[in-house]
């Protein structure tokens, strides 16, 4: 009788088993019938020329990133990869050996675009990538304006994150006066209030594509902070605003996201 409970028992056992296997779904898992083995070559990369650009911001001692170049403003080039042997930069008739460089373009440059080309060698993978040469070339095309031109200039619809179905037109627009040789940067509605105003506004730093500002001049409400636009159009403020119509400060924090429409 206990042999035959055993045996049972036994049988019990197998079969409970072999359910668990049979259950078993991480296909990290050794044990899982669905098990995929890890890639060896996931983290592996072909020899590459890609780069960063960014704009030194004028006025502030950072850089952002950027896709074009304001005439007279620093920009820096960065190589992705700094393990490379070589790294070589043509910009126009200039070459340079270095893995980062900084430099601007005259007034000259402005209205036009110029291509940037970064040559890379370095070893390659040869088990991962056999046809790898350890050798790549990219070219971008930067265009080169005025600050007058700089293409976050415009209207746009945006909905800050906290109210993201409440939908507003903000702006930005520029104007220099030849009389002062002043640049004059005006913002308008984004304290969300339709009240039509237009702020001249105090730009502590600049760079293509980005401003970022503050003022304390009526009738607009105190503001500071950084308004940029992306590359894909997408345009981002990020800004903190004086809420309290008495005079008292208030400031509170604002993240606004939208497009252009103008």
């Amino acid at each position: 009788m206990k042999r035959a409970v055993f045996i049972i028992f036994v049988i019990v056992l197998i079969i409970s088993c072999n359910r668990c296997k049979e259950e078993c779904n991480d296909p990290t898992n050794p044990d899982c019938p669905n098990y995929v083995a890890p890639d060896p070559c996931a983290d592996h990369h072909e020899v590459s020329a890609e780069f960063l650009m960014e704009a030194k911001v004028e006025l502030l001692p950072v850089y952002r990133p950027c896709y074009g170049a304001i005439w007279g403003r620093n920009l820096r080039l960065t190589a992705t990869n700094q393990n490379y042997d070589s790294y070589k930069w043509i910009i126009g008739s200039d070459t340079i050996y270095s893995n980062q460089y900084e430099f601007y373009f005259p007034q000259s440059f402005s209205g036009q675009s110029y291509p940037i080309t970064l040559i890379v060698s370095g070893i390659p993978d040869s088990v991962c990538f056999p046809e790898d040469d350890g050798k790549d070339t990219v070219t971008v095309i930067v265009p080169v304006i005025s600050l007058a031109d700089n293409p976050i200039h415009g209207q746009y619809k945006v909905a800050w994150d906290s109210a993201p179905t409440d939908s507003f037109e903000v702006g930005l627009s520029f104007f220099y006066d030849s009389g002062t040789d002043i640049n004059h940067l005006y913002t308008k509605n984004f304290d969300h209030q339709e009240t039509g105003d237009s702020c001249d506004i105090d730009v502590i730093g600049f760079g293509y594509n980005y401003y970022g500002v503050t003022t304390n001049l009526s009738p607009c409400d105190r503001l500071r902070g950084d308004f940029w636009l992306n590359e894909d159009g997408s345009f981002e403020a990020d800004y903190q605003l004086d809420v309290d119509p008495t005079g008292v400060i208030n400031m509170q924090p604002f993240r606004a996201r939208g497009r252009r429409i103008n």
